[in-house]
């Protein structure tokens, strides 16, 4: 047996294992929003950041300042309930194990994707739509005269977190809601859940499942309308939030299904050419093989009899014909008294 396959096949290593993946996740996703928070930091990054020349005539950076129609702390909100209601639908319908792994793989890429925009921000420097308005530029003194922390912010547009998160939560919902009512829906763990579920077609659950993207849709669109961001910007936010949104439920579809095949050895009690997992247990392959064996010997003999009734028949008929019988090789159970087959 290959000690590292026996040991990977331990249910209870394989706990511990999933157990110390949590807390590692959890450790990286706090170090990834620290340096998120940090690289969004304007005392620390206005040093650092890129501060790109700009004509007070351009257009695109000319429109007035306004008020966000979805403040951040209002996606914020919905994102943090959003990842704490997946994995409490996946707990009630599925499995608790699955649950705790896109709780935690989710919160790890939401960490992780955090960081990527904020660095991408800092790195871009593109100005947002309303920066001039934001500027307040003097032209004796050639500097932008604004509060310090809002032309910082202005120089921030590319790409928009606040599309990046929303879309993110709006895909991420979607993708468990058709795996969970529709791919699994007739799988679930209580019998009067499926009951429920039943009671709308899967083209009706498709349908429901897509609401979440309007969520995600109309948050980035506001971008635009309150000048917040470039159209290119909101672009840009959704692809990251919709690449982070289907990573995590690749990587917690995939450890789960590599969990689920651990078990299903597990419960097959049988490793390879016969080696136990479990002391203790019988190999449950040998009284199978052994009703096989029984069951084909009965099919040949009956079969072997059939032949044997036969066979006096076949020597009448050549008898009538005028021709001599033909030697028959054929297996017969009758036998002589010297006990020969004849």
């Amino acid at each position: 047996m290959n000690p590292y396959l026996a040991k990977s096949c331990d249910w209870a290593h394989t706990n511990r294992l999933l157990l110390l993946n949590i807390c590692a996740d959890f450790i990286i996703s706090v170090v990834f929003l620290s340096l998120g928070g940090i690289l969004s930091l304007r005392l620390i990054m206005e040093h650092f950041i890129n501060h790109r020349e700009f004509s007070l005539t351009d257009e695109s950076i000319g429109y007035t300042m306004e008020a966000s129609i979805v403040p951040s702390l209002v996606v914020i909100l919905f994102l943090v309930l959003g990842m704490l209601a997946v994995p409490l639908l996946i707990a009630v319908t599925q499995s608790r194990r699955l649950a705790v792994l896109y709780l935690f793989i989710g919160a790890l890429c939401a960490s992780m994707m955090f960081l990527i925009v904020s660095f991408i921000k800092v790195v871009a420097a593109r100005l947002r739509p309303d920066f001039i308005d934001r500027c307040q530029w003097d032209a004796a003194a050639e500097k932008c005269t604004g509060p310090a922390s809002i032309v910082f912010d202005g120089r921030l547009s590319f790409p928009s977190g606040h599309a990046s998160f929303s879309m993110f939560l709006s895909l991420y919902v979607s993708i468990v809601c058709v795996l969970t009512f529709i791919v699994r829906g007739e799988v679930w763990k209580y019998p009067k859940l499926m009951q429920l579920r039943a009671l709308v077609s899967p083209a009706g659950w498709f349908a429901l499942s897509t609401l979440p993207m309007f969520f995600g849709s109309f948050v980035g669109v506001s971008r635009t309308v309150d000048h917040h961001h470039h159209s290119t910007d909101v672009i840009g936010g959704f692809i990251i939030g919709s690449f982070f949104a289907v990573l995590t439920v690749v990587l917690a579809e995939f450890h789960y299904t590599k969990d689920a095949r651990i078990k299903a050895i597990m419960e097959a009690d049988v490793l390879g050419g016969g080696q136990m997992l479990s002391k203790g247990t019988s190999m449950p392959q040998l009284p199978q093989l052994h009703k096989g064996i029984s069951a084909a010997s009965k099919a040949i003999l009956s079969a072997v009899s059939s032949v044997s009734e036969l066979t006096p028949r076949h020597h009448a008929s050549h008898e009538l014909n005028g021709s001599p019988p033909l030697r028959t090789v054929a297996i017969d159970t009758h036998h002589s008294p010297d006990g020969d087959m004849v």
